[in-house]
């Protein structure tokens, strides 16, 4: 270990900066910011669990004694990546109250132009087209696409534990400016609810829920909806369908394991996860385009963000183990 250049990375500062707002907007409309103090506990139960067996693995030590100087050697780079998990999970929480806002600020005008555009593209609702497939698609979509938010927690856990720092970086960049830039600045340019609630808000789509009897999906509908009206903020809360982040969210999936012989596999989850959003009536064909577009956008801006320093004081810093 020897004398490095010490620097002040600019992506951390537009990470925090990013959800420093999240959080001020969720105050602003909430008057609380919420944790989840159950997935605090296990995650961070795991993470150390991990640190402490990667770095006796990569030290080559057993003695404990070796252990503890490997763990105070490392500790920093171990207490980023800890860090930068749990912060990603606040963007989930602190998300809800800032969706459940939108329709008190002009109503889900978007959802008449996003409807009228694609049965002008498409001669009829998109989802009436997949919905000529056989029915049994729809339990197989409807469970992939409920599992999205457990899905998306592992995926950021991984990485915050096994990615190379770059990767990290490019990636919790993207995660953060993904929900921050499209999750609230494009849905509320563009506030719609989606077909799905079609029926509640009166603008079309009766058949759907007629289709979609019996599912996940349903029930989630039906539990939104009444956390809209209560004007609650739990997980997940909030409605708002453009654009898709569940799309935008597997882009980053994608774009983080394009270099990787996992690239084909997240590929097809990407394209499922659109194929079920339009099936499922959440979004229409648009959001996930528009997903797409953005997500490439962000993704190139995190190449350029990531790498940036502001150089310091030079100062003794251990490489991690």
């Amino acid at each position: 270990m020897g004398e490095r250049d010490s620097v002040v990375t600019v992506w951390h500062g537009v990470y925090l900066a990013m959800l420093a707002i999240l959080g001020a907007s969720s105050l602003a409309l909430s008057g609380t910011l919420r944790f989840d103090g159950t997935l605090l506990l296990a995650t961070s139960l795991v993470m150390l669990g991990w640190f402490v067996l990667r770095v006796r693995a990569r030290s080559g030590m057993s003695r404990d004694d070796s252990l503890a100087l490997a763990v105070r050697a490392n500790w920093r780079w171990g207490l980023e990546r800890y860090l930068l998990f749990q912060t990603s999970i606040l963007f989930l929480l602190w998300l809800a109250p800032v969706k459940s806002a939108i329709p008190h600020h002009g109503g889900y005008w978007a959802d008449a132009i996003l409807g009228s555009v694609e049965r002008a593209a498409f001669g009829v609702d998109p989802w009436k087209i997949l919905h000529l497939l056989p029915d049994g698609v729809t339990p197989v979509i409807d469970l992939i696409y409920g599992a999205w938010i457990v899905l998306i927690v592992l995926v950021s856990l991984l990485v915050a534990m096994f990615a190379s720092d770059r990767l990290a970086a490019r990636y919790f960049l993207a995660w953060g400016m993904a929900w921050l830039f499209l999750g609230v600045v494009v849905a509320y340019i563009l506030p719609s609810a989606g077909p799905i609630f079609g029926p509640d808000l009166g603008f079309g789509f009766e058949g759907l829920h007629a289709e979609l009897k019996g599912t996940l999906a349903l029930e989630f509908h039906d539990m939104l909806w009444a956390m809209q009206a209560g004007q609650s903020s739990g997980l997940g809360g909030g409605i708002s369908a453009m654009p898709s982040m569940h799309c935008a969210i597997t882009f980053i999936f994608a774009a983080a394991a394009w270099r990787t012989r996992l690239r084909e596999a997240v590929i097809l989850y990407a394209a499922i996860i659109w194929f079920g959003s339009v099936y499922l009536g959440w979004h229409y064909a648009l959001d996930g385009l528009v997903s797409l577009v953005g997500v490439a956008l962000i993704w190139r801006a995190t190449a350029v963000i990531a790498d940036a320093r502001w150089p310091v004081l030079r100062s003794a810093l251990p490489d991690p183990v």
